[in-house]
């Protein structure tokens, strides 16, 4: 019943009339035209089924069907009434009758369907932004889809009336592709296009246009049809992922993927115009700390106002984008290496100046590696690995600084690496080996110990371990090599034991390998596994690993439960030596070569000597000096009482010659 309802209200004010009409029609021939057949009375009624049928379906079908039943139980009433003759109504009944309501209703019917179907398609196409347009090669005439005014705010009939007024809305720099792509269509070739195109209030929206040929069947195009979308939005979004795919999310500076596209471009500008384009990569030097600190929060800010004060020192066709982590790089092009300097230079110089954020007062210097067209090859990916080279220089020449890249630096790199690469295979080669250098009394001149030294002597040639020594630290491999020092240490001094020999070895621990987890563990293992009294091993650990006393005091307490020897090496270098031995008690100060190397030249060198001599006599601490290589220092040291280690007693040794020298020197 709601359906029916909704049906009859759709009719159109014209079939109310066309069947008021009609059922007039039929009154008239019922009563003012006596005789009448009742053929015609039947005729005129379908008229008002096929109305019904057509505009309301299968409703209106049986809403017109009732309304004639109706009517004529009326008629019947009142020709009782009248006492007129009745004519027989049921002859509706016969073939001829029910072959024309039959063929009345399946007309109306269909003709309703296809007005349904027709009226939903035009709904999809109107809910969207999609016009189609249609042309007739032969004829010109051109039709459009309502749509067309959806999708450019335009009437239809405007572009009906003008054909030609559609070029005059399409951006000029997308006009002239737009008339050629449409020119090959008309050729009979497939029309796939995106342009931009202004509606009447002056926005800029994106079209997507689709269109095909009709050919006859001589080949000639004779038709044409199209469709015409809106796809600004989705242009919106694409420019949007292209922003994220472009853009550092932190910073809103470029990044890396955008730089490495901008150097491709401006490195063949620069081989076009003969001109010179810099890189400067910037590495903050104590980034870490500010994360590890105050939390990655403020570590963003951080990054965001550093990019802003480098940006500062930019000028406008300068380039600054951030790589990741706390990297970034500057694109400088058309300069000389002098304008490269004074950008450099201001880079540095406002990175001294603290950052002030959360309410912390920060400071983060930053080394800059820079390489040039000038000096290397004109290829992005040599520039790009030249500047982190020569970042890594300005790290390794103490930070806060800027320096080039040259071929020197080039040879150490490679050098560097191959020593990295060599390291890796180092302990599965079995390529390392120890060395002893004796420590001797002076007093005596007796042998009371020795240093256990690495060597490694790899298949490229021998690396001296200021080179390699180095690297393990910074891989990590410092741990794993350490604890194999450890155990051979030990059981090498449980073999000269063994031999007759008693004498204390000593082995130089890392700070990462000194708070490793199980390091104590670690040692106690080795004195069980290698069978040696506990003093006999002396840990040897210097004064800049001492970062935090209270951890350190912790695992020096532990090993010297264990019974070993605890030893500070290069006493008296750092800023808190003094420090360190009030709050550790060690069995031995070993005093750097380098207060000794200059005290037959300067009188502050002896004294500042024999005041740290006199510091580990008065603590009652055996005292070792380094690099005793000459007579002179021999003579120097003996009246002070110390342990001497170095050249003048004897080179690092392997273990069978360290025999050889205890025998001689009568350990």
């Amino acid at each position: 019943m709601k359906y029916l309802k909704q049906c009859l209200r759709e009719m159109p004010t014209h079939a109310w009339f066309i069947s008021g009409f009609i059922l007039f029609a039929i009154l008239w021939q019922d009563f003012m035209v006596y005789g009448s057949k009742a053929e015609v009375v039947w005729i005129l009624a379908l008229l008002i089924v096929m109305v019904f049928t057509y505009y309301s379906g299968l409703p209106g079908l049986i809403f017109s069907f009732l309304k004639i039943i109706l009517f004529y139980v009326l008629c019947e009433i009142i020709e009782s009434f009248m006492f007129r003759e009745q004519n027989n109504y049921l002859d509706f009944l016969s073939v001829p009758i029910m072959i024309p309501i039959l063929i009345s209703v399946g007309f109306g019917l269909l003709t309703y369907y296809l007005k349904v179907n027709q009226r939903l398609l035009r709904d999809i196409f109107e809910s969207v932004n999609v016009s189609i347009w249609s042309k007739s090669m032969t004829t010109g005439k051109v039709m459009i889809s309502e749509g067309h005014s959806k999708v450019f705010g335009r009437l239809t009939k405007e572009f009906l009336q003008n054909k030609g007024m559609w070029e005059k809305y399409i951006h000029p720099e997308d006009l002239p592709k737009y008339l050629h792509e449409r020119k090959e269509l008309e050729q009979g070739k497939e029309m796939a296009l995106e342009y931009r195109v202004f509606k009447p209030n002056g926005e800029l929206i994106w079209i997507e246009e689709k269109a095909n040929p009709i050919w006859n069947d001589r080949g000639e195009v004779v038709k044409m049809n199209g469709i015409v979308t809106d796809i600004t939005k989705r242009k919106e979004a694409e420019e949007k992922l292209n922003e994220l795919a472009y853009q550092d999310a932190v910073t809103g500076l470029p990044n890396r993927k955008w730089f490495g596209q901008y150097l491709g471009g401006a490195v063949e500008r620069s081989i076009e115009r003969g001109t010179n384009i810099a890189i400067l990569m910037i590495d903050f030097d104590n980034f870490k700390n500010v994360n590890d600190t105050l939390g990655h929060k403020v570590g963003d800010e951080f990054l965001k106002e550093a990019s802003v004060r480098i940006v500062q020192c930019l000028a406008d066709n300068q380039v600054l984008s951030r790589q990741g982590g706390d990297e970034f790089l500057v694109l400088l092009e058309d300069v000389s290496e002098a304008e490269v300097i004074e950008v450099a230079s201001k880079i540095t110089q406002a990175m001294n100046e603290p950052l002030h954020l959360s309410g912390n007062e920060l400071f983060a210097t930053v080394s800059i590696g820079i390489s040039t067209t000038s000096r290397c090859v004109q290829n992005p990916d040599v520039l790009l690995r030249n500047a982190d080279i020569a970042m890594y220089l300005a790290k390794e020449k103490g930070k806060n600084n800027f320096q080039f890249y040259n071929e020197e630096i080039n040879q150490k790199m490679l050098r560097k690496t191959q020593i990295r690469n060599g390291l890796f295979k180092a302990m599965n080669n079995h390529e390392y080996r120890l060395v002893y250098q004796p420590k001797v009394d002076i007093t005596s001149g007796k042998a009371v110990g020795v240093e256990a030294l690495l060597r490694w002597n790899p298949s490229f040639g021998s690396v001296s371990p200021g080179e390699f020594i180095p690297v393990l630290e910074e891989t990590g491999m410092i741990v794993e090599v350490g604890e194999w020092v450890l155990r051979e240490a030990c059981i090498q001094c449980r073999n000269w034991e063994d031999k007759g020999m008693r004498i204390s070895v000593a082995v130089n621990v890392s700070g990462r390998q000194l708070v490793e987890e199980g390091f104590v563990e670690l040692v106690q293992k080795a004195l069980e596994d290698s069978g040696i009294e506990p003093e006999l091993l002396e840990i040897e650990i210097t004064e800049s690993i001492i970062f935090d006393v209270t951890e350190t005091t912790e695992i020096v307490n532990q090993l010297k439960s264990l019974g070993v020897r605890i030893a500070i090496d290069d006493f008296g270098v750092g800023f808190s030596s003094l420090n360190v031995v009030k709050n550790f008690n060690f069995d031995n100060l070993k005093i750097d070569q380098s207060f000794l190397n200059d005290v037959m030249k300067n009188d502050k060198a002896a004294i500042i000597l024999t005041s740290l001599i006199d510091i580990g006599k008065k603590l009652g601490t055996p005292v070792v000096v380094e690099g005793v290589e000459t007579e002179e220092q021999y003579e120097f040291l003996k009246p002070l009482g110390v342990v001497g280690q170095g050249y003048y007693f004897s080179k690092p040794q392997p273990p069978e010659r360290i025999m050889e020298f205890s025998a001689v020197r009568g350990s």
